[in-house]
């Protein structure tokens, strides 16, 4: 005698969700999952926006290797041509140690991430955001928490070059920490321009002839 099925029995057998799916109706007491809303908040969309950035930088060695360059150039031709002359001039003055601050400063100046803002606001990307719930405030200063860390990595070969070259911090590891946190705010506070410039025209060779501004 064949045992009558129920329909909802009859209806998991066809659509291939039963138990041999491996799978089993969800139960009124069971629930079938819980879906989290997206963590919100100026500083997550801030978190959100900076990890989109540094993500990026591996992909464009372009933009790190010409702001290594200058610095080390101007950096080994100025120990290399001034050195005798001003420690002749000047007893007790550490030319290396006075020049590598210069050098920092020509390596962090300028730097940021404007061309990726002009590529985005050419793309779409940027409007879209615009109209997503990610704050407009944080689009921005998410991207300059990208270029605070772009600037301290540019900031530590420089240092290690000087370490080389012999170059010591007096006051130790402590020294250390807070010659890079300058450097990360000095870096910081010239990253403006050309984000302005990227905002008002749009136009990555605008961005691109803003590094005049900073050329030593």
């Amino acid at each position: 005698m064949q045992t009558p099925t129920r329909p909802d029995e009859t209806t998991f057998a066809s659509n291939g969700q039963g138990k041999g799916n491996g799978r089993e109706p969800a139960s009124p007491d069971r629930p079938a999952g819980t879906i989290h809303a997206r963590p919100a908040g100026f500083w997550a969309d801030l978190w959100s926006v900076a990890l989109r950035s540094l993500r990026a930088l591996p992909r464009e060695p372009e933009v790190l290797i010409p702001s290594l360059i200058i610095p080390i150039f101007f950096f080994a031709v100025n120990i290399g041509t001034l050195q005798d002359f001003a420690q002749r001039g000047i007893p007790g003055l550490d030319y290396r140690a006075f020049q590598l601050p210069a050098a920092i400063v020509f390596a962090v100046t300028g730097v940021s991430r404007a061309n990726a803002l002009v590529t985005d606001i050419k793309s779409g990307y940027f409007d879209r955001m615009l109209m997503s719930p990610v704050r407009r405030l944080a689009l921005l200063l998410g991207l300059m928490a990208a270029d605070f860390v772009q600037i301290i990595a540019l900031s530590l070969p420089v240092i290690a070059l000087g370490a080389i070259v012999g170059v010591r911090f007096e006051t130790g590891l402590l020294g250390l920490l807070l010659f890079l946190l300058i450097s990360g705010f000095w870096g910081l506070a010239f990253t403006g321009f050309p984000y302005a410039i990227a905002l008002k025209t749009a136009s990555a060779g605008a961005v691109g002839a803003s590094f005049i501004l900073f050329f030593p």
